[in-house]
Protein backbone atom coordinates (compact mmCIF):
# COMPACT_ATOMS: atom_id res chain seq x y z
CA UNK A 1 0.00 0.00 0.00
CA UNK A 2 0.82 3.23 -1.39
CA UNK A 3 -0.45 5.39 1.51
CA UNK A 4 -1.00 5.15 5.10
CA UNK A 5 -4.37 5.93 7.15
CA UNK A 6 -5.17 6.29 10.56
CA UNK A 7 -7.33 3.70 11.34
CA UNK A 8 -8.13 2.50 7.72
CA UNK A 9 -10.79 6.01 7.74
CA UNK A 10 -9.72 6.93 4.55
CA UNK A 11 -9.80 2.94 3.05
CA UNK A 12 -13.56 3.37 4.29
CA UNK A 13 -14.03 6.15 2.54
CA UNK A 14 -13.70 3.94 -1.11
CA UNK A 15 -16.67 1.42 -0.65
CA UNK A 16 -18.95 4.92 1.10
CA UNK A 17 -18.55 5.98 -2.42
CA UNK A 18 -18.93 3.10 -4.50
CA UNK A 19 -22.10 1.93 -3.06
CA UNK A 20 -22.97 5.91 -3.68
CA UNK A 21 -22.71 5.26 -7.18
CA UNK A 22 -24.73 2.37 -6.89
CA UNK A 23 -27.53 3.57 -4.68
CA UNK A 24 -27.84 6.46 -7.04
CA UNK A 25 -28.00 4.31 -10.29
CA UNK A 26 -24.45 5.85 -11.41
CA UNK A 27 -23.34 2.90 -13.79
CA UNK A 28 -19.54 2.64 -12.64
CA UNK A 29 -17.83 -0.64 -13.01
CA UNK A 30 -15.17 -1.51 -10.11
CA UNK A 31 -12.37 -1.14 -12.67
CA UNK A 32 -13.56 2.00 -13.76
CA UNK A 33 -13.66 3.36 -10.17
CA UNK A 34 -10.51 1.79 -8.96
CA UNK A 35 -8.66 3.97 -11.93
CA UNK A 36 -9.43 6.80 -10.61
CA UNK A 37 -7.65 5.57 -7.21
CA UNK A 38 -4.05 6.27 -8.71
CA UNK A 39 -2.54 5.73 -4.81
CA UNK A 40 -3.46 2.13 -4.89
CA UNK A 41 -2.65 -0.66 -6.81
CA UNK A 42 -5.61 -1.63 -8.79
CA UNK A 43 -6.12 -5.42 -7.69
CA UNK A 44 -5.57 -4.07 -3.92
CA UNK A 45 -8.17 -0.96 -4.41
CA UNK A 46 -10.63 -3.73 -5.58
CA UNK A 47 -10.07 -6.15 -2.55
CA UNK A 48 -10.09 -2.95 -0.12
CA UNK A 49 -13.54 -1.75 -2.08
CA UNK A 50 -15.17 -5.18 -2.07
CA UNK A 51 -14.41 -6.44 1.36
CA UNK A 52 -15.90 -3.91 2.95
CA UNK A 53 -18.99 -2.85 0.88
CA UNK A 54 -21.32 -5.76 3.14
CA UNK A 55 -19.41 -5.03 6.15
CA UNK A 56 -20.70 -1.08 5.09
CA UNK A 57 -24.04 -2.39 4.15
CA UNK A 58 -24.91 -4.28 7.38
CA UNK A 59 -23.15 -1.32 9.46
CA UNK A 60 -25.88 1.21 7.52
CA UNK A 61 -28.67 -1.36 8.26
CA UNK A 62 -29.53 -1.42 4.50
CA UNK A 63 -31.58 -3.41 2.99
CA UNK A 64 -31.60 -4.29 -0.43
CA UNK A 65 -34.10 -4.99 -2.49
CA UNK A 66 -34.10 -6.95 -5.64
CA UNK A 67 -35.98 -6.63 -8.34
CA UNK A 68 -36.19 -9.28 -11.28
CA UNK A 69 -37.28 -8.61 -14.66
CA UNK A 70 -40.71 -11.12 -14.49
CA UNK A 71 -42.78 -8.60 -13.87
CA UNK A 72 -42.30 -6.24 -16.48
CA UNK A 73 -41.90 -8.80 -18.81
CA UNK A 74 -45.23 -9.63 -18.26
CA UNK A 75 -46.56 -6.00 -18.34
CA UNK A 76 -44.73 -6.04 -21.70
CA UNK A 77 -46.78 -9.37 -22.87
CA UNK A 78 -50.15 -7.97 -21.81
CA UNK A 79 -49.74 -4.75 -23.39
CA UNK A 80 -48.60 -6.42 -26.88
CA UNK A 81 -51.54 -8.58 -26.19
CA UNK A 82 -54.13 -5.93 -25.57
CA UNK A 83 -52.70 -4.11 -28.61
CA UNK A 84 -52.78 -7.17 -30.61
CA UNK A 85 -56.12 -7.58 -30.07
CA UNK A 86 -56.92 -4.30 -30.96
CA UNK A 87 -55.30 -4.67 -34.12
CA UNK A 88 -57.23 -7.85 -34.95
CA UNK A 89 -60.31 -6.12 -34.22
CA UNK A 90 -60.19 -3.61 -36.33
CA UNK A 91 -58.76 -5.44 -38.80
CA UNK A 92 -61.87 -8.05 -38.95
CA UNK A 93 -64.26 -4.51 -38.67
CA UNK A 94 -62.53 -3.30 -41.32
CA UNK A 95 -63.22 -6.30 -43.48
CA UNK A 96 -66.22 -7.02 -42.41
CA UNK A 97 -67.87 -3.58 -42.97
CA UNK A 98 -66.43 -3.35 -45.92
CA UNK A 99 -67.19 -7.04 -46.94
CA UNK A 100 -70.52 -6.69 -45.89
CA UNK A 101 -71.33 -3.24 -47.28
CA UNK A 102 -70.13 -5.18 -50.99
CA UNK A 103 -72.76 -7.81 -50.20
CA UNK A 104 -75.26 -5.45 -49.63
CA UNK A 105 -74.67 -3.42 -52.50
CA UNK A 106 -74.38 -6.44 -54.77
CA UNK A 107 -77.80 -8.00 -53.32
CA UNK A 108 -79.81 -4.52 -54.11
CA UNK A 109 -78.13 -4.21 -57.44
CA UNK A 110 -79.47 -7.84 -58.02
CA UNK A 111 -83.02 -7.03 -57.28
CA UNK A 112 -83.20 -3.74 -59.54
CA UNK A 113 -81.48 -5.40 -62.35
CA UNK A 114 -84.01 -8.66 -61.77
CA UNK A 115 -87.08 -6.98 -63.38
CA UNK A 116 -85.40 -5.52 -66.05
CA UNK A 117 -84.12 -9.24 -67.09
Amino acid sequence: MKQSCVCGICLFRYPCVYLACKVEEFNVTITNFVSNMPQFEPQEAVDIILSQELLLMQMLYYHLTVHNPYRPVEGLLIDIKVQYTHMICRLFDHHYHHHHHHVISGSSDYKRRRPNT
